[in-house]
């Protein structure tokens, strides 16, 4: 479980981000916590932060890891480094200009 330390730095990164948790429950597995936006212009609406003994773990609602580390810190660190960012437009429209969907049969 994470500690006050931890849970106040994580309080605090949710906060700069318009973002909040909550603790979740876990029938079977480690301690889990939703982390969520605000509101719903995000690209995705919810994270589950994983509290494994051997790491932590970053999931989507699928359950695919989005990012692991060692600790709190790390972990909110590859998040920053593009976990979270909004896909672009090319991205969307899968891979092309949205100027040649005109063209497109």
């Amino acid at each position: 479980m994470l500690g006050g330390v931890e849970l106040r730095a994580l309080s605090l990164w949710c906060c700069r981000r318009d973002m909040t948790w909550s603790p979740a429950h876990s029938a079977d597995g480690p301690p889990v916590m939703m982390l969520r936006a605000r509101d719903d212009n995000r690209p995705w609406q919810r994270m589950m932060l994983v509290l494994d003994t051997s790491e932590l773990r970053l999931e989507n609602e699928l359950g695919e890891t989005l990012a692991s580390a060692s600790d709190l810190p790390a972990l909110l660190d590859a998040v920053e480094g593009g976990v979270a960012e909004t896909p672009t437009q090319a991205r969307r429209l899968g891979g092309l200009p949205a100027s040649t969907l005109g063209f497109i049969l």
